[in-house]
């Protein structure tokens, strides 16, 4: 929000304040103000501190050297004016609302807070200040009491655009995706001509899964302005999502001819390029970002990001050390910092983690993270295990506040799931198509996927994909448009369904990696689709990936994962979701076709490797290569929560480490029943 002009009120009541030049006259006030009014900032810097001293107890003076020395880049100087302001008039709720707004653009959302609660108690109608009181607390990841702050202002004024979309933007990052696009539908409705707020509802609904919609309002915006590299962005984002690499790549191109100085489309087209294997062209943009912005530590941190997948480690750690040492509390650049070293007693990177978090200022969002790097930390030197789970649970418990999840939602949708899929649907007694289709790499987050994948991509005749969301996007359109219930949809699949779900997954994927006589596709959430990739892909093989369920479950706890597994956050609801889990993969192991779907224990492999490698190859229809065994030297773009895992021999240390937890693990032992150790 603009901040409020200085007035002819506040002249008309400077000119009833005394002081020790006596009263300003109230045509040396208008004229005060005249020249902060008239852009004249120089000017009206020098005259207000003129004036200031000549009546330093009149506060128009100060705030109108508040105002000036703000629009000259003198914020520090201008917060002190507004401070001098307010002291003198502590019932102007202008001015307080003017120190908040300040305050905020410094950073300090906690002072910013304060001084918008002062100008709503001196105007308890002032509905600006309201919704910037929101603002702030939403800056703090205070999401309900700015939802409160935004809901309030717009019952006070309910045409109010920017309250809306600002109360859309708070219930996306509450994870209510549904509620963030209809508030924001209801800002553009009030203002239509608004390119900035359909560039957010696309963000929306690109953010909600719904890339379909997001492109078709995005490309809204750009009949709005065919030249505007923000919106080329971002629908380059949107067609990304929708699996559209080629076009989505052609927009990010288009915003840099736009804006060829724009570090973050830079960035962002690195990790496109990434994620599809072109990875020296990666490295060049994600090079071109930094060179835009050397002293970002933004910049530095994601440059850090793509050499940790790009499985140079040493290189990844001095990025986030320099974003570090240009933001001494940058909680994500500790994180991904934890992410790449091992910590050791005493380690002074866990005294810096601590010492941020024995602070009271920081984010809700950037807590979680601190807590998630101090656990991680915790663990690896050694230290009281309970030590570390008190910072994971804390870190879960941060999440778990900012989301509305239910996961009696995720047991209703695996149960409709299997019923949708009994054994009748399925060709029994047949020798199973030879493997020449994609290889499914699923399971559980956690269970050993990434290490699966990394063996077979070692293989010559592999393009290990990573994790591919084609096959959930494809499936998500089409129930959509089907106007179904998900269960109903399921059941009413037929042959040309699949085919045609085959057929679009295979166009997605395949031409990722067309000199590859095999890819890989590691999304472990694609065993809720197993039974469609059997039917859609006959040739396509599943390798089912399992571990010790509390190993599984712990090491799921312990990390904060990018995407939305919001059944990890609390450990009664992990062990839910792993039921529930267990009981789907259970079914397809009774009705999948023999030969299709392999199951790989995770523990076989760290005991047998070899032997374990070779039935995996050999599920896949490949010859085996000993260079499957080496997977630790294969040098490939891997994005997993563990990056240091697959650049390491085989280790046994994973194996029951859960037991060092025990004490702490009751919720998830309990909710886990049958399946956890008895």
């Amino acid at each position: 929000m603009k901040n409020s002009a200085p007035s002819s009120r506040g002249a008309r009541r400077a000119a009833r304040k005394g002081g020790k030049g006596g009263r300003p006259a109230e045509v040396d006030v208008h004229a005060l103000i005249g020249l902060y009014r008239a852009r004249r900032i120089d000017e009206a810097v020098a005259a207000a501190q003129r004036f200031t001293q000549h009546w330093p107890k009149a506060a128009v003076g100060w705030n109108v050297l508040a105002a000036s020395q703000q629009a000259a880049g003198r914020l520090e100087a201008a917060a002190e004016a507004y401070r001098r302001a307010v002291k003198l008039e502590p019932e102007n709720a202008d001015a307080q609302n003017n120190l908040g707004l300040l305050l905020a653009r410094l950073g300090r959302h906690e002072a910013a807070v304060k001084a918008h609660r002062r100008a709503l108690a001196a105007r308890p109608a002032f509905v600006e200040a309201r919704y910037n009181l929101g603002l702030a607390q939403a800056a703090l990841g205070r999401l309900d009491d700015a939802e409160a702050s935004y809901r309030e202002a717009i019952g006070q004024r309910p045409r109010f655009a920017a309250a809306h979309a600002q109360l859309g933007a708070v219930l996306q990052r509450q994870g209510r995706a549904e509620e963030a696009v209809a508030a924001c539908r209801r800002a553009l409705e009030l203002d239509p001509g608004s390119l900035e707020l359909r560039v957010q509802l696309g963000d929306l609904l690109r953010g909600a899964g719904l890339p379909g919609e997001a492109e078709a309002v995005l490309r809204r915006a750009l009949e709005q302005e065919a030249d505007h590299a923000q919106v080329h962005e971002r629908l380059a984002l949107a067609l990304r999502d929708a699996g559209r690499v080629d076009e989505a790549e052609r927009h990010f191109r288009e915003a840099l001819e736009r804006e060829p100085n724009a570090p973050g489309v830079q960035r962002q087209l690195g990790n496109l390029l990434m994620d599809h294997g072109r990875l020296e062209e990666a490295e060049d943009a994600h090079r071109a970002a930094l060179a835009l912005e050397p002293d970002s530590p933004q910049a530095q941190r994601d440059h850090g990001v793509a050499l940790a997948i790009l499985g140079r480690p040493e290189e990844a750690e001095a990025c986030f050390r320099q974003a570090i040492a240009l933001q001494p509390d940058f909680s994500e650049a500790f994180y991904q910092l934890s992410a790449v070293k091992r910590f050791v007693p005493d380690d002074p990177d866990l005294a810096a983690i601590e010492a941020l978090l024995a602070r009271t200022d920081l984010p809700a969002e950037e807590r979680e993270r601190l807590h998630y790097a101090a656990g991680k930390a915790h663990a690896d030197a050694g230290d009281d295990p309970a030590t570390s789970m008190h910072h994971w649970s804390e870190a879960g418990r941060l999440a778990r506040a900012a989301i509305d999840y239910d996961v009696s939602t995720d047991e209703t949708r695996f149960a409709a799931t299997e019923a949708a899929f009994p054994a009748e649907r399925f060709a029994h007694g047949q020798a199973p198509q030879p493997a020449d289709g994609p290889i499914f790499i699923l399971g559980m987050p956690r269970s050993g996927t990434t290490l699966v994948e990394q063996i077979l991509a070692s293989h010559p005749d592999v393009h290990g994909a990573g994790e591919r969301f084609d096959l959930e996007r494809i499936l998500d359109a089409l129930q959509r448009g089907s106007g179904q219930a998900f269960g109903d949809w399921l059941a009413g699949l037929g042959s040309d369904d699949f085919a045609g779900i085959g057929r679009r997954y295979r166009e997605a994927v395949l031409g990722a990696a067309p000199g590859a006589a095999r890819v890989t596709d590691k999304m472990p959430d694609n065993f809720r689709f197993a039974g469609i990739v059997a039917l859609a892909m006959p040739g396509a093989r599943i390798v089912h990936v399992q571990r010790d369920p509390v190993d599984t479950c712990l090491s799921c706890f312990e990390r904060r994962f990018a995407g939305r597994a919001y059944w990890s956050y609390d450990l009664a609801e992990l062990g839910r979701y792993y039921r529930a889990y267990a009981r789907l993969m259970e079914h397809w192991r009774r009705v999948l076709p023999t030969g299709v779907m392999l199951e790989v224990r995770y523990e076989d492999l760290v005991a047998e490797p070899e032997v374990a490698s070779r039935a995996l190859v050999a599920h896949c229809g490949l010859e085996w290569d000993p260079a499957c065994l080496e997977f630790h030297q294969t040098r490939r773009a891997v994005v997993t929560a563990s990056l240091a895992q697959v650049r390491r021999p085989l280790y046994r240390d994973s194996v029951a480490r859960w037991r060092r937890y025990g004490a702490q693990l009751g919720p998830l032992l309990e909710a886990l029943g049958p399946l956890a150790p008895q």
